[in-house]
């Protein structure tokens, strides 16, 4: 009797190649906090770098002696290199005197607005909104210490607007103290300001940033139908319209 181990295989069972399955689309990568931080870290430390540099330039005076090592050309030949006149046109730029910076470098200047439109273009698509948060801040840093009479060259706020990161970070009640201390040590040691008027400058910026936004905030809460007692059920995880209930 034939059974189901004799029966023969049909021609080609068991050689018959499985169909492939198609694979399925990978989800979208989304982007994390971390990720934009990495990607931001080289123009971050570029700019950084790029905002020391014209910090002490505007602060040392190339035209003087010392403060900057010899041209190794002009020790040799006498002759400036291009470096020499870019670094004294940059000093005189940043003191408002375009004169005497196209003097020193004219290439030099008639090339620097498209150079820092390249730049300005490759760290806004590196760091996005980071960028123009950082320039609104020292706008308004520079802008208060004209106010006082303080003499801060524009590229002086970006100094000023790392000092101001160390002392928020001091754990003080909504930055109060630490705040004020590194704007005055910031004014006083590298702009020469008066203390009085490196505490007022303090003061006055850190009103001028935080009370706009604090009302701000307060006012669209009010357009959200939020009080005190719904914003400190929604710190507590408790849903304020079951609390209404």
């Amino acid at each position: 009797m034939e059974t189901l181990e004799s029966r023969p295989s049909p021609p080609g069972a068991g050689t018959q190649a499985l169909a492939p399955v198609p694979s399925l689309p990978s989800p979208p990568h989304e982007w994390t906090w971390r990720d934009r931080l990495r990607g931001a870290r080289l123009p971050a430390a570029l700019l950084a770098g790029g905002v020391a540099a014209c910090t002490y330039v505007a602060m040392v005076d190339p035209n003087g002696a010392g403060g900057y090592p010899a041209c190794p050309l002009q020790v040799m030949t006498g002759i400036d290199c291009p470096g020499c006149g870019m670094t004294r046109a940059a000093f005189a730029l940043m003191h408002g005197d375009l004169g005497r910076a196209l003097d020193h470098n004219l290439v030099f200047v008639i090339a620097l607005p498209f150079l820092l439109w390249a730049v300005a273009r490759w760290a806004a698509a590196s760091m996005g909104w980071t960028l123009v948060l950082w320039l609104v801040i020292c706008l308004e840093t520079w802008a208060v210490a004209l106010a006082l009479g303080i003499d801060m060259p524009f590229a002086g706020s970006w100094l000023m607007l790392a000092l101001l990161v160390v002392g928020v970070a001091v754990p003080t009640p909504g930055g109060i103290g630490g705040f004020h201390e590194a704007f005055r040590l910031g004014a006083t040691s590298f702009f020469a300001a008066d203390n009085d008027a490196a505490v007022g400058a303090a003061i006055l910026l850190h009103a001028s940033s935080f009370v706009p936004v604090t009302v701000l905030g307060l006012w669209y809460a009010t357009q959200e139908g939020l009080n005190m007692k719904g914003i400190t059920d929604m710190t507590q995880g408790t849903d304020p319209a079951e609390a209404n209930a």
